[in-house]
């Protein structure tokens, strides 16, 4: 059934801790694009194929420093029994032992002095064209098979989140790939949910010219019942206290239907953000009429039981038309 899906292949990335580094010798992103990357002071065919050097710091990083490598069980860094070594999260590694790299690792060329901090990042790239037809096509497919008695409703809603899951090229849709019921979270009369207080919550807003997340924290306060209910969904008023007054009023919305996987939020949001690309291509070429989108991002309600994901956009005072 999944044989005609589109296949994705992992990449990694080195992105610079301290983005406000000017050094001109000193990458601020660096594509694990090669199954050996090589990593020296300069680069050079014979030693380096990307060249890292500290100005500040020099010489931090030796000829021949380190080398990246990906293998069948994931990437992993050596050491090539550099002067001032490698940490991986503050610890120095042994010399000419290869050391598996995780998601989120931090990376240091050089001693604990050394502005060469980078955090070790997987992605995912999207599949060739033509994918969201497949899985358009496979979700047919599946509801179809699910009518006609060939799955119940336990193995329809986790077959609908490993079509998602795979066609998504955001690694925060890999966290968690339950669907979770969002029923479950309207109503509450938690403490969590009420007017007067306040919770910390994940941002996620997705960058379409780069294809990344970026991801922040917030405090907000969300109100206990919603204000309103579209066809698919119900919005909440939201307030976010990381911003100047007048300009942190959101509505926060989660779907109504209780076996929605939240996969899905994060697929709307990378829609809109190709949809507002489009808008500013066409807004380039001065039309009679401009398209505006409005700026969308998602929440993770960390404190809530479940961690649940709400859609977020800004508030706007007014009568909607649809």
């Amino acid at each position: 059934f999944f044989a005609y899906m589109s296949t994705q292949e992992d990449y990694a990335e080195l992105n610079l801790v301290d983005q406000t580094n000017t050094d001109p010798g000193i990458p601020r992103q660096i594509p694990c694009n090669r199954p050996i990357l090589r990593l020296g002071r300069v680069e050079h065919p014979d030693f380096a194929d990307v060249g890292i050097k500290s100005m500040k710091f020099e010489p931090m990083v030796s000829r021949k420093h380190a080398t990246i490598k990906k293998g069948n069980r994931g990437w992993a860094i050596i050491d090539n029994k550099s002067t001032n070594g490698v940490m991986i999260n503050g610890k120095r590694i042994d010399a000419e032992v290869a050391q598996p790299l995780k998601d989120g690792d931090v990376i240091t060329f050089g001693t604990d002095q050394s502005d060469l901090v980078y955090t070790f990042e997987v992605n995912r790239r999207r599949a060739g064209c033509g994918q969201q037809e497949h899985v358009d096509e496979q979700m047919k497919k599946l509801k179809l098979m699910h009518e006609e008695g060939w799955f119940n409703k336990e193995e329809f809603r986790s077959a609908q989140a490993a079509i998602i899951d795979k066609a998504a090229p955001s690694k925060w849709m890999a966290w968690d790939k339950t669907p979770r019921k969002t029923t479950e979270i309207q109503g509450m009369s938690t403490s969590k949910l009420r007017n007067e207080t306040t919770e910390k919550a994940f941002k996620y807003e997705y960058d379409f010219r780069q294809k990344k997340w970026h991801k922040s924290v917030l405090l907000i306060s969300m109100e206990e019942k919603p204000f309103d209910h579209g066809a698919m969904r119900s919005c909440y008023r939201m307030t976010d206290f990381t911003k100047p007054e007048g300009k942190n009023e959101y509505v926060a919305k989660c779907a109504k239907d209780g076996d929605e996987p939240q996969h899905t939020y994060f697929v709307d949001i990378e829609m809109q953000a190709l949809c507002q690309y489009f808008a500013e291509e066409f807004n380039a070429k001065h039309p009679p009429k401009r398209v505006e989108f409005v700026d969308a991002g998602l929440i993770e309600c960390v404190e809530r039981p479940g961690s649940p994901i709400f859609a977020i956009e800004p508030f706007m005072k007014g009568k909607y038309i649809k």
